[in-house]
C-alpha cells in the first residue's frame, strides 16, 4: 500500500524540486535518501529475532526462537501445498501483469482507442436520427453530437 501511497504523493514533492533545482536535483535528493535508508536499514534489520538487540529470552521463548538464533522456518514444500500461497502468487502475477500494461502499453493504445471509438460513437449517433437529415443537422449542431459529421 506505501508504494502506491508513494507513488500518489511523489510528484507533490518531485516538482517543486525539479521547478527550483533542476530535474537533476530530484534524482540526487532521492538517490541520498534511499542510501540513508539502505543504511538504517541495514543496521536495524536482522533474519532472527535472537540477532535483535532488545529481544528478550521471554519474548525469544514466546515466539519459538531458541537463543541459538535459529528458528524453523515454514518448509517450502509445505508451503507449495498451501493453497493460500497459491492464491497469493496468482494475485501477485496479476498485479504486477496490470500494473505493467497501464505503465507501458495503455496510454498509446488508450488515446488511440478512445479518439476511434467516440468518432464511430458520434457518427452512430448522428445515422440514428429519424429526423429529415436538415433538421438532423441543425439539431446535431445545436447540441454539438456530431460536429463536423452533418
Amino acid at each position: 500500500m506505501t508504494s502506491q501511497l508513494g507513488a500518489a504523493i511523489s510528484p507533490l514533492i518531485v516538482v517543486p524540486i525539479q521547478v527550483r533545482y533542476g530535474w537533476r536535483a530530484s534524482f540526487w535528493l532521492f538517490g541520498i535518501l534511499g542510501v540513508v535508508w539502505a543504511a538504517v536499514w541495514f543496521a536495524w534489520f536482522r533474519d532472527s529475532p535472537a540477532e535483535k538487540a532488545g529481544v528478550t529470552p521471554a519474548e525469544l521463548r514466546e515466539i519459538g526462537v531458541d537463543g541459538s538464533g535459529a528458528h524453523g522456518g515454514l518448509p517450502w514444500s509445505m508451503a507449495f501445498r498451501n493453497a493460500t500461497f497459491w492464491r497469493v502468487a496468482i494475485i501477485g502475477t496479476c498485479y504486477v501483469s496490470v500494473i505493467a500494461f497501464f505503465q507501458s502499453w495503455l496510454q498509446t493504445y488508450s488515446f488511440a482507442a478512445t479518439a476511434t471509438a467516440s468518432r464511430r460513437w458520434c457518427s452512430r449517433r448522428c445515422r440514428m436520427s429519424s429526423e429529415p437529415a436538415r433538421t438532423a443537422s441543425a439539431a446535431s449542431r445545436a447540441t454539438g453530437w456530431c460536429a463536423g459529421t452533418a
